[in-house]
């Protein structure tokens, strides 16, 4: 079927936010309408107040914990059941930096060989695995017939000196081409002294980030529902905007 690019039959936003531990990536769940939080990090302790659905991902259906040789494949079938459209807007994953510490921790046992000198090393096809299991999550979780929200951890590349998506091998790379809009969460102090809470939507030569809809101002304040109205040019929203567009790190 032929559509329109500004008319889409259903078009669905996929972001990527990551910033350091303490930010408060867990804490945008509760500036989105309706969503649902698939949880691997134990931090809703800031969500304690708000009534929002999740999932933890680290327990079965019987909230037992998951063994470690379990995990992917109760993981795809929670993400198998959400295929179904059920009434959310959102669904937030948080955190990915978690999942791909916790499926590199499954596979890594079962890659230990032994050297000549009587030490272990990896197996380097445990990265071929690796990389094919989280792109699977990945594309699953994208797939989904909702908007969708990752976060994730920041780690500092010393090659390029950028931070970048912590996660482990190729897929460090690839992980942005995966999503709309990557933002950089983090705190920026502009003229008046005042220190604010910033997603960095655009490049530059410290934080990785892109806004693909190119709708966006540099410095936009955490509200992922404002930013989702800016994105889709609602009329008659009023938009958070930075008291300052002045800023410094």
């Amino acid at each position: 079927m032929i559509q329109k690019t500004n008319k889409p039959k259903e078009q669905y936003l996929k972001i990527f936010v990551y910033g350091e531990s303490g930010i408060g990536k867990t804490y945008l769940a509760k500036t989105m309408d309706n969503v649902l939080v698939l949880s691997i990090e134990h931090g809703l302790l800031t969500l304690q107040d708000e009534e929002i659905d999740f999932i933890d991902l680290n327990l079965d259906e019987k909230q037992i914990p998951l063994q470690p040789k379990d995990k992917y494949k109760f993981w795809m079938t929670v993400l198998n059941t959400l295929k179904t459209k059920k009434d959310y807007k959102w669904i937030m994953l948080d955190s990915f930096t978690e999942l791909s510490n916790q499926l590199y921790s499954a596979l890594y046992p079962n890659y230990l060989i032994s050297t000549h000198d009587g030490k272990q090393r990896i197996d380097f096809s445990m990265y071929n695995e690796f990389f094919l299991k989280i792109r699977s999550l990945l594309s699953s979780i994208l797939s989904l017939p909702y908007n969708i929200v990752v976060t994730g951890h920041p780690t500092f590349d010393q090659e390029s000196k950028e931070r970048k998506i912590e996660t482990y091998g190729k897929m460090k790379n690839i992980l942005p081409s995966f999503f709309d809009e990557v933002f950089f969460y983090t705190k920026k102090t502009n003229t008046k002294n005042e220190t604010q809470r910033v997603l960095i939507t655009q490049l530059d030569e410290y934080f990785y980030a892109k806004d693909r809809s190119n709708k966006l101002d540099q410095y936009e304040m955490p509200n992922i529902e404002n930013i989702y109205k800016k994105i889709r040019g609602e009329d008659g929203v009023k938009v958070e905007k930075l008291s300052n567009k002045k800023t410094k790190n």
